[in-house]
């Protein structure tokens, strides 16, 4: 009986841990669209889909301005209006080292980059960058053809 006992046991950490793989978390819609800053497109853009409620969806865009929402992973939004927020900072970049790096070299680049990005120039402008102050929205329908969203950022 020791053996049932334990088959048992084994049974109800499987069962359990297949309901937790069962949780899905909210269905999910294509969305998608372009960014622009007066008229051109934005590459390497990060765009935010930030809903009342559920998890918030992110994307980034292609050499034409266009992005694909992804939420924890999965293609799509969640259904519901959202806050849209549109982040690029441009800035000067460090190459990868060809070589094993000293101490003091390390420190000298660590001190290059908190310089770099001290400097660095947002190039999206600055309302549209946080969640509290941006006033683009999507609202994320069941109907996939109207989850397309184009903004062109003054």
């Amino acid at each position: 009986m020791p053996f049932l006992r334990g088959f048992a046991g084994v049974l109800s950490i499987v069962v359990v841990l297949a309901m937790v793989g069962c949780d899905t978390g909210p269905t999910l819609y294509p969305a998608s669209g372009t960014i622009k800053v007066n008229g051109s497109p934005v590459e390497g853009a990060s765009v935010t889909f930030a809903p009342d409620s559920g998890p918030i969806g992110t994307g980034t865009t292609d050499a034409s301005g266009k992005f694909t929402i992804s939420t924890a992973g999965k293609p799509g939004a969640a259904p519901g209006t959202c806050k849209v927020t549109v982040n690029k900072t441009a800035g000067p970049s460090i190459a990868a080292p060809t070589k094993p790096l000293t101490p003091e070299e390390m420190k000298e680049i660590q001190m290059k980059m908190k310089a770099d990005n001290a400097s660095a120039k947002s190039e999206i402008p600055a309302k549209y960058t946080l969640v509290t102050s941006t006033d683009l929205k999507a609202t994320v329908t069941t109907d996939a053809a109207k989850n397309v969203f184009d903004f062109d950022l003054k």
